[in-house]
């Protein structure tokens, strides 16, 4: 198609003018290629041709929504495409034959939404397409709102756009959600997305006011992946700052790595809803507010939150804004997402580096009840609250990991009773204080342990041995009810500096607490070597 300007079809460009019948004719005829620095205002919605767009110069350009016209103020779905609701559409057919639009390209300009709350509006939407390409565009000024939503769009790109500066105040919504880009929450004929690359984009201050927030908490998300089975998207390379949430995902295969997330006042990372198979690694997420990463169950009977690999990312600052300092707060988190059908399990989790900042409680917090997730050799610093281990996670700490296991809700906590002739003690640091063995030269030493406790018939003691904090060698028993012993012994080999510690736990949900016979817990070496 040839590019075609608008301002030979009758637009004026200066930003009073209503030139929304002068650009949709330039739309028909080719390419748009706006005037640089013109002002082109709309009332309705621009609807993109089979093989045609926007393509700016220099991102100058500037399509801006009057309040007037983009009066939308419904949350139904129904209405949510209507010509009032939309700045610009892309769509194929969205009923009989449903054959999908083609060929679209949106570069290089600025979609403006004149400020007034209250409305409930999309900057751009893209409705059953094939290979979409969306680059460079500025949105921003929109309320309860997406800057760009994608349903049943095949092989699309969306990168280098700038989302920014949406608020919302209002009360009574349903569900007054601000999002930057939102995949698959409409789906066209039952068409789940596939291949969308949502790249390097921009994404800031998406907001909420007091009266919302204390009506529907914080209902913002920098990038949103809104539908189970969505699949083998890549979120990659992505800046968000000042947000809910900065990517929220429920798909399948989705690659979310190399973004920078700052300031999300709930998750910095949140995989749920059945989002299985991703990758979310060598993210750097600075300053969250309840956990940077979470892994939460599913309300869906036929999905399940599971094998995700969560692993090389920085997080740093949890419960930075203070908010919630009554909740368990974590730089990674495990939940079951508040009693829902199915829960995370089979997720592996490692080699992420945490640093609380002194106001997140755990490291990580693998609670929820799913089975089978792998969490080990992660580094944390910071954190308030010490470790424990747990019956739904294999869990192993390079450093302290700060992990905290939550059985259920009316389980009682897991009791780490550390012990080495004497009394035994509980100790926040999860170590003895002054009873940490510490080499000094090359050794092979012989490590026997064991922990003597009463427990409810059924359930597990077990104790560990840990070398610099990891564990190298288990035991365990189950209880057919009163005290029981857990007894384990290993042959380790130790150089100048490292450590020689010992734990055990029980998952009795009684606390429980070491035989007061306490030449029955102890841990003892002896050099072989």
């Amino acid at each position: 198609m040839a590019f075609v300007f608008p301002e030979d079809h009758g637009a004026i460009g200066d930003g009073v003018a209503d030139d929304t019948s002068a650009v949709q004719s330039a739309l028909n005829a080719g390419i748009v290629s706006p005037t640089p620095w013109a002002r082109y205002r709309i009332s309705e919605s621009l609807v993109i041709p089979d093989g045609g767009g926007i393509v700016g110069i220099g991102r100058t350009a500037r399509f801006i929504m009057g309040a007037s016209g983009f009066n939308h103020a419904s949350e139904l779905l129904d209405t949510r495409f209507d010509a009032n609701a939309v700045g610009i559409i892309v769509k194929g057919q969205l009923a009989g034959a449903y054959t999908p639009h083609q060929g679209c390209i949106l570069k290089d300009f600025i979609l403006e939404s004149e400020v007034l709350d209250g409305r409930v509006l999309k900057g751009i939407a893209v409705l059953n397409a094939l290979m979409p390409v969306i680059q460079g565009v500025e949105i921003f000024g929109l309320p309860v709102s997406s800057g760009i939503c994608l349903n049943s769009v095949i092989d699309g790109v969306v990168e280098h756009n700038y989302i920014h500066d949406c608020t919302t105040n209002v009360s009574g919504f349903a569900l007054p959600q601000i999002t930057g880009i939102e995949v698959d929450n409409d789906l066209i004929n039952g068409v789940l997305s596939s291949n969308i690359n949502i790249n390097f984009n921009k994404i800031k201050n998406l907001t909420v006011g007091q009266v919302t927030l204390s009506e529907k908490g914080y209902q913002t998300d920098g990038i949103n992946i809104a539908r189970e089975g969505t699949i083998s998207h890549k979120v990659i390379g992505n800046y968000i700052e000042n947000v809910g949430e900065g990517i929220d995902s429920f798909g399948d295969g989705i690659d979310i790595s190399h973004n920078t997330i700052k300031n999300a006042y709930v998750f910095g990372i949140k995989i749920i809803h059945g989002g299985r198979r991703s990758i979310v690694s060598v993210n750097n997420i600075d300053g969250a507010g309840l956990a940077g990463i979470t892994v939460a169950g599913s309300t869906s009977a036929e999905d399940q939150t599971e094998r995700n690999l969560i692993c090389q990312n920085i997080i740093e600052r949890i419960n930075f804004n203070g908010a919630w300092n009554a909740n368990d707060t974590a730089g990674i988190k495990t939940e079951d997402n508040g009693g829902t059908t199915k829960l995370a399990c089979q997720n592996f989790i490692a080699h992420n580096q945490i640093n609380c900042g002194g106001a997140g409680k755990y490291g990580i917090f693998a609670g929820g009840g799913g089975a089978l997730d792998l969490i080990r050799d992660n580094r944390v610093m910071n954190a308030t609250v010490a470790e424990t281990f747990g019956d739904f996670a294999d869990i192993r700490s390079a450093d302290k990991a700060v992990v905290r296991v939550a059985f259920n809700a009316s389980s009682a906590a897991q009791n780490i009773a550390c012990s080495l002739g004497g009394a035994p003690s509980l100790d926040v640091q999860e170590e003895w204080v002054g009873n940490v063995y510490t080499a000094k030269a090359h050794r092979l030493l012989l490590v026997s342990a064991q922990v003597r406790t009463a427990l409810s018939p059924g359930y597990e003691l077990r104790c560990f041995i840990r070398k610099n904090g990891s564990s190298v060698a288990l035991g365990s028993t189950t209880s057919s009810g009163g005290a029981q012993i857990a007894r384990v012994q290993d042959v380790i080999s130790v150089t100048p500096g490292d450590t020689i510690s010992f734990a055990w736990l029980h998952t009795d949900p009684v606390a429980r607490s070491t035989s007061a016979d306490s030449s029955m817990s102890f841990m003892s070496i002896a050099e072989v070597g």
